[in-house]
């Protein structure tokens, strides 16, 4: 660094400091005792130079002192002599005394220093910091003082404050002088640094009341800013299956010893779930339109000092849109195999289901919401009188980012061949799905019993089950496995008309899949077939 690396400052400040004995010299003049100098002693020197005579006698002699000092120690004193004979005759004489101003202090300016931010003290303008002026030789001055920094980034260390210290005599400075005398130097030995070795630092004021010096304090620091990444939101793609534009504030929390974090440098790099680099970019934002997909974020943090630290975060943007699904409609018949089982696909009961992201042949058609149930699989089981049965299903069609919806049509399940399923379930006593009449019910007109289908079917929270008698009787509600084990049961005597029992999951807690219940009455037992999934 030369000496000249400030010049602009030196220029604007018209510091240029100059050799001068004389001025020196001056000092032996000084109050050897220090302060102000006492008026009284000049007035006490020439007491014996005045002369008084009278004609006849000598005559009496009266002082009188007129005047004032300001603080300063300026201003104008008079002595007054006034003699008076025998006779009263007076006469007298003045003698002013000029007290004049003059500003002579001397200043040892801080050396540059190189502190640590980590340290807030390192920088006060005192003694325990980075320095303060030593003042000498102001018997006769009111010395003020003030500094100014200004800050500046640089490659070595981390920042510069050049701190401008100006001194004011408000003895004899005058706001309306424009050009300074220069001030004196008095030991060349002291210099600012080894960098600035042409700066001295030891000067004498000039006489015009004003000094000006730049001190240079150079700030290092070596620890690296603390920084946390925001938890993102994941973004959603609702209309189309194009991009979708994140607008994201990637910082948590920032802080650092020295730097502000509006002072922070930022940038970031975004890479997709293979790692592959994707976006860079400068700033704490993120602002990008992306397809779907995850995506990992890493952010950089660097301070004023060129300190460095980084953290991760992750994002997500999604198709958020639900497939649409189409099934069938009507029956869907299917014939039971001789082997008395015939194994059923979701997907021969889809109609033209489609996604806005995902292709049809990468749809999941499932019996189940969970997907898990592309096909059932039927037995004489699900036939209760052997021969045929109605079957509500609920196609489920679910996308590659989970998105599900569903549609519901009704099977026909059937045992055409007529020896692969018994003509009677043995879960009941007769299975046509409306009671065999009995004895009572027999005279021409009258109507029997019936059994609804269960809404919803398949369930998972709770289903109602309907039913109608022609008129009051006893009538009992049972739901059963397909080893024939009862589950539940409700009985009681009811009015002629419709019923509905409210069947919660939570009374059959442990079983899912294929369920069977029966209505019993005096008329009969009708059955049909439930299914309870997750």
């Amino acid at each position: 660094m030369s000496c000249d690396e400030y010049n602009y400052w030196y220029e604007s400040h018209n510091w240029q400091p100059i050799y001068c004995r004389l001025w020196l010299m001056l000092d032996k003049y000084d109050n050897p005792d220090g302060g102000h100098p006492n008026p009284q002693n000049y007035f006490d020197e020439t007491a014996e130079d005045w002369v008084i005579t009278d004609n006849c006698w000598a005559p009496e002699t009266e002082v009188e002192y007129s005047g004032s000092l300001n603080e300063c120690g300026v201003g104008t004193l008079t002595k007054t002599v006034t003699a008076t004979d025998k006779c009263g005759n007076t006469a007298y004489d003045t003698q002013t005394l000029y007290v004049k101003p003059r500003s002579d202090f001397e200043v040892i300016f801080p050396v540059d220093v190189v502190v640590n931010c980590t340290d807030p003290g390192s920088l006060a303008a005192d003694r325990t910091g980075a320095g303060y002026p030593e003042i000498s030789d102001d018997d006769c001055e009111l010395i003020g003082v003030t500094y100014s920094d200004e800050r500046y980034d640089v490659t070595e260390g981390c920042y510069k404050i050049l701190r401008t210290w100006k001194l004011i005599d408000w003895c004899v400075y005058s706001p309306d002088l424009h050009s300074r005398y220069p001030d004196v130097i008095v030991d060349d030995r002291l210099v600012a640094s080894e960098s600035r070795c042409c700066i001295h630092r030891n000067l004498k004021d000039d006489g015009d009341g004003y000094m000006t010096y730049l001190q240079v304090i150079k700030v290092v620091d070596d620890e690296a800013p603390v920084l946390e990444c925001a938890e993102l939101e994941d973004k959603c793609i609702t209309e189309g299956c194009g991009e979708a534009t994140v607008v994201y504030n990637l910082i948590q929390s920032v802080s650092d010893n020295c730097t502000l974090p509006v002072d922070m440098a930022y940038r970031y790099r975004v890479e997709d779930a293979s790692g592959v680099e994707v976006l860079l970019g400068e700033g704490q934002v993120l602002v990008a339109s992306l397809p779907a997909g995850s995506y990992d974020v890493r952010l950089i943090a660097t301070d004023r000092c060129g300190n460095e630290d980084s953290c991760y975060t992750t994002f997500t943007i999604r198709d958020c849109k639900n497939p649409t699904p189409y099934c069938y409609h009507g029956i869907s018949t299917v014939v039971m195999s001789p082997t008395g089982e015939v194994e059923v696909w979701a997907s021969d009961f889809d109609a033209g289901s489609y996604d806005n992201c995902t292709t049809a042949d990468k749809l999941i058609l499932s019996f189940t919401e969970d997907g898990e149930s592309p096909s059932w699989t039927f037995t004489c089981a699900d036939i209760p009188d052997g021969r045929s049965q109605e079957i509500e299903v609920t196609i489920w069609v679910i996308d590659e980012a989970g998105n599900k919806d569903f549609c519901t049509t009704t099977l026909l399940l059937q045992d055409n061949t007529g020896n692969a399923c018994q003509d009677s379930s043995p879960l009941t006593e007769s299975g046509t799905g409306l009671a065999t009449p009995g004895q009572k019910e027999k005279g021409e007109g009258l109507r029997t019993p019936e059994l609804y289908q269960n809404t919803p079917n398949p369930f998972s929270g709770e289903t109602k089950i309907g039913f109608w008698l022609p008129e009051s009787m006893t009538a009992t509600l049972r739901v059963m496995d397909v080893t024939g084990k009862e589950l539940y049961r409700v009985s009681g005597s009811y009015s002629g008309g419709n019923h509905l029992i409210t069947l919660e999951a939570g009374s059959i807690p442990e079983v899912k899949g294929v369920l069977f219940y029966q209505l019993e009455t005096i008329s009969g037992v009708l059955n049909k077939r439930m299914v309870k999934v997750n």
